[in-house]
């Protein structure tokens, strides 16, 4: 074995259809850097509700409609997807949909926050469905032994992806005097980011099987029926069930400190630049910690790792707390960055060897619900301190909170070594 291909091997790239689902993480985290994080949220507040003061609680309200659909709608999904052996052909459908829909934002007018809105939306919850179904496909095209690598790997492509585009989106941004016509531009770069980037998975990536297959209109009149199995299946399954709590504690606790950070920056007078600054450097250092979580799976097992990345959360939820100048905000984004990506890469290989692979749709849409429901209690919880004490400091305790008692119960799961699995 060559030296390149022990690299791959190490950073679990080593096969043409692993590289090709990495490549999607490379594909959508445009998106979430781009539309999610930096460059939407301040167009939807100066240009598309121009001249109303309401454009905060309209951008919340869209986002959780958004997560109310797409939570409805990918629970569904994973059953649909499962029963027909559709995976693949299902995330081809949502990603162009995705991906069109947020090309589609070049043309929103001044003050069109109701186009802005629906074409938001109708990404949100097409990116989010289609995690469901990207996520089930790593149990049919890994090892056990070798799912935390892959996973790790994807992450750390999706890190790169993001930091590339949004490095490129942002340049746009600050070399143009239009900035409304730079955001369209990056709108677009994004769409078409996201489509392109997922060629490699539809042609190198095989189809999951099928648990029986069966007509659309069988699928859809079976899969509340078979959802409803998933939920009484997991009351017969508590080392799954308390992995699932355990993961949406610090999941949530996670995803609060990804929505919310520029929020609590602004709050606490950081300048713009600065959080954008941290944001790319947040990008750029997961990439060599994520796939460096992959390569400490051969030494540690993969919840030891995930804990220790746990441990570092609690750490920078309560620097948090006593945070007050640009230099703390970019050090916590370096913090962040170091265990981002490994945490919740290891965290869905792991879920993945735990569950039973021909149903992993199905058991995958519970995870998905739960994963995009995080950030929900800790964002409530910065909300409703910030409403009580005026800043959202005590709300970040709070978070802290979270993340420890999501690592106690992480620890308290059953885990089969992965080498262990594989013999199996």
């Amino acid at each position: 074995m060559s030296a390149f291909q022990k690299t791959l091997n190490a950073l679990g790239l080593h096969r043409r259809e692993l590289r090709a689902w990495a490549m999607y993480d490379f594909a959508n985290s445009a998106f979430m850097t781009i539309i999610i994080t930096a460059v939407f949220p301040a167009f939807f507040d100066g240009f598309a509700t121009a001249g109303r003061d309401d454009a905060g609680e309209l951008y919340s309200g869209i986002t959780w409609v958004a997560i109310l659909v797409s939570a409805v709608v990918s629970l569904l999904l994973g059953a649909v997807a499962d029963a027909l052996g559709a995976q693949k052909r299902l995330l081809a459908i949502l990603t162009v949909i995705g991906s069109a829909a947020t090309a589609g934002m070049f043309f929103i007018p001044q003050g069109g926050w109701l186009v802005a809105g629906a074409l938001f939306a109708t990404a949100n919850i097409a990116i989010m469905c289609a995690f469901v179904c990207y996520n089930a496909m790593l149990p049919h095209i890994a090892r056990p032994d070798e799912s935390d690598r892959v996973s790790s790997g994807a992450f750390a492509m999706g890190y790169l992806g993001g930091g590339i585009a949004l490095m490129i989106s942002l340049g746009m941004v600050l070399a143009m005097e239009d900035k409304a016509l730079a955001s369209k531009l990056a709108f677009v770069l994004t769409g078409g980011w996201w489509l392109l980037f997922a060629i490699p998975l539809m042609l190198h990536v095989p189809e999951t099987p099928g648990g029986g297959r069966m007509s659309v209109k069988q699928a859809i009149s079976g899969m509340v029926r078979m959802l409803l199995e998933t939920l009484g299946r997991l009351r017969h399954e508590p080392q799954i069930l308390l992995f699932l709590v355990a993961f949406m504690l610090y999941s949530d606790g996670i995803n609060t400190i990804i929505r919310m950070a520029t929020l609590y920056g602004s709050e606490l007078k950081i300048q713009q630049e600065v959080m954008i600054i941290a944001i790319l450097l947040t990008q750029l250092v997961g990439v060599p910690f994520a796939f460096l979580f992959g390569y400490l799976t051969r030494f540690f097992a993969a919840r030891t790792l995930i804990l220790t990345g746990i441990c570092v959360y609690v750490a920078i939820a309560l620097l948090g707390y006593f945070m007050s100048t640009s230099a703390h905000f970019i050090t916590l984004a370096i913090m962040v960055g170091t265990v981002q990506g490994g945490t919740q890469a290891l965290s869905r290989s792991l879920y993945a060897r735990m569950i039973p692979p021909n149903r992993s749709g199905e058991y995958f849409s519970v995870y998905g619900i739960l994963d995009r429901f995080s950030g929900a209690i800790g964002s409530s919880l910065l909300w409703i301190f910030a409403a009580i004490t005026g800043s959202s400091r005590t709300g970040v305790l709070g978070v802290a909170c979270m993340f420890i008692l999501g690592g106690i119960l992480l620890a308290m799961v059953k885990t089969q070594p992965a080498k262990e699995q594989a013999a199996a």
